[in-house]
C-alpha cells in the first residue's frame, strides 16, 4: 500500500547481489577479473560503515595504493586529512561501493583495465596519472571510471541470473526492484523529485517500467547525442579538465561519454515522465508493479 511519504532504501540491491554470488550460473559466466568486481559489489558498502571506521579503513588502504601508483608519500597529517576528506566524499557520492571496490579500482587503473572509461589527455591517451597530487579529485577520477566498468559487470551478471518462473532467487530479485520502485514513487509524490538513483538503478527501474507497459522504449537519435555534447563539455570545464572538453568538441557525438550520458538522461526522463503521468491520472503504482 502506498503512503504519502515512503521510507526509501536505495541500496538494498546489495542483498540481491549477495544471493546471486551463491549461484554457479552467475559466477561461471564471469571471467576472473569480472568475478572480483562482482564479489566486491557484495561486500560491506560505504553506506554501512560509520565515519570513524571508514576513515580508518581508507587510511590503511591508501598506504598501499600510494605505493602501487608510484606516489611519494606525504606526512601523516596530510594522509589523515585525505582519509577524512575521502570518507565524506565516499559516504556522499559513492555510498554503494565497498572497500574492496576501492582497492580493486586502483589495481585496475594500474593495469589499464579502466582505460576505456578514463578521461583522455592531450595525446588522446587514457589519463591515469596523479601527477604527484594524490587528492580527492584524483581518487574520484579513478572511481568514476571504475563505476562504469562495474556497471557493465553487474549488467552481465544480472542478465545470466536465473529467470525461471519457479526460481525463488528470481522472485526475490523482482520483488526487491518492485519495492524500490514503489518506494521511489512514494518519495516522488511527496518531494516532487526523484531520490538519488545510481546508473544501475536507473537501468533496472526503467526496464521494469517498460516491461509493465508504463514507459516507452527509448530510441536515441543523433539529435539526442548532439544535445548532450555541450553538457558533457560543460561538465569537464567545471572539473577544470579543459583538454577533455576540447576532445569532446572534436569527437562530438562519437565520444563514448556523450552516448552513455544521453542514454542515462533518456532513462531518467522516461522514469520521471512515467511517474508524472501516473500522478496526473491518479493511477496507483502498486496495481502495475506488484510485489
Amino acid at each position: 500500500m502506498e503512503t504519502g511519504v515512503a521510507k526509501y532504501e536505495p541500496r538494498t540491491a546489495v542483498s540481491v547481489r549477495r544471493e546471486m554470488a551463491m549461484q554457479t550460473e552467475v559466477m561461471e559466466a564471469l571471467n576472473p577479473m569480472e568475478r572480483s568486481v562482482f564479489l566486491a559489489a557484495t561486500a560491506k558498502n560505504f553506506d554501512e560503515f560509520d565515519e570513524k571506521e571508514l576513515a580508518s579503513e581508507i587510511a590503511k588502504a591508501l598506504k598501499f595504493i600510494m605505493k602501487d601508483v608510484g606516489y611519494r608519500e606525504t606526512n601523516d597529517n596530510d594522509k589523515m586529512y585525505l582519509a577524512v576528506r575521502l570518507t565524506e566524499v565516499m559516504k556522499r557520492h559513492y555510498a554503494d561501493l565497498s572497500m574492496r571496490d576501492f582497492r580493486i579500482a586502483f589495481e585496475m587503473a594500474i593495469t589499464g583495465a579502466l582505460d576505456e572509461f578514463l578521461p583522455r589527455n592531450s595525446n588522446g591517451q587514457a589519463d591515469r596519472g596523479h601527477y604527484q597530487n594524490f587528492s580527492a579529485e584524483y581518487v574520484c577520477k579513478i572511481l568514476n571510471a571504475y563505476k562504469q566498468k562495474r556497471l557493465a559487470v553487474l549488467d552481465k551478471a544480472y542478465k545470466v541470473n536465473p529467470t525461471k518462473d519457479d526460481s525463488e532467487q528470481q522472485r526475490n530479485y523482482k520483488q526487491t526492484i518492485a519495492q524500490q520502485i514503489l518506494d521511489a514513487f512514494g518519495y516522488y509524490k511527496a518531494k516532487k523529485q526523484l531520490p538519488e538513483l545510481s546508473p544501475i538503478r536507473k537501468m533496472l527501474f526503467y526496464n521494469e517500467l517498460v516491461e509493465a507497459g508504463l514507459a516507452k522504449e527509448i530510441e536515441l537519435t543523433d539529435e539526442d547525442c548532439e544535445s548532450m555534447i555541450q553538457r558533457t563539455m560543460d561538465y569537464y570545464k567545471g572539473q577544470g579538465q579543459y583538454g577533455e572538453a576540447v576532445r569532446i568538441y572534436k569527437q562530438g557525438k562519437d565520444a563514448p561519454e556523450v552516448k552513455s550520458r544521453a542514454e542515462d538522461f533518456a532513462k531518467l526522463k522516461a522514469i520521471t515522465d512515467c511517474f508524472d503521468e501516473m500522478i496526473a491520472k491518479g493511477k496507483v503504482m502498486s496495481e502495475y508493479i506488484r510485489l
